[in-house]
């Protein structure tokens, strides 16, 4: 039987309202209760790179999420020489870039870069005068206001 259907047949309406919600609150629990169960049994299965199919000691799937070996290989990526000690970061392999790095004793500034300070540096810029306006129009109405209330 559906629930409409049990509630109809009690005569008091405001005992069919209290039925009516404690069946919605229990299956809204049940529900919350099996996706928290749900979501345990996915961090479980797919914890730490590997697939867990059971909890025995051939249960496990380690190329469950193996990583391409080009990528593992790549000394961009720095994975197959990290060292405790550093560094934490791969080699990059295109000579421009250091180059560019290197030419000025530090980064070189492209014409791309100075146009996005300056772009940043007028959007601040606007941003202040536009708040110092309205707090002056506002510190205005202010004073006119006092001053009006004020007269004799």
């Amino acid at each position: 039987m559906s629930w409409e259907s049990e509630a109809g047949k009690v005569q008091d309406e405001r005992a069919a309202l209290s039925y009516l919600t404690e069946q919605s609150n229990a299956f809204a629990t049940e529900i919350v209760a099996e996706w928290w169960v749900f979501a345990g049994s996915i961090f479980s299965k797919y914890n730490h790179y590997v697939v867990m199919h059971s909890e025995s000691p051939t249960g496990t799937d380690v190329l469950g999420q193996v990583l391409p070996e080009w990528w593992l290989q790549s000394p961009e990526v720095g994975f197959a020489s990290w060292a405790p000690e550093g560094p934490y970061h791969g080699k990059i392999l295109d000579a421009s870039v250091l180059l560019a790095m290197t030419k000025t004793g530090g980064l070189e500034l492209s014409a791309a870069f100075v146009l996005g300070i300056m772009c940043t540096a007028l959007l601040f810029t606007s941003m202040s005068a536009t708040i110092a306006y309205k707090m002056g129009i506002r510190k205005g109405r202010q004073n006119l206001d006092a001053a009006y209330y004020m007269q004799p």
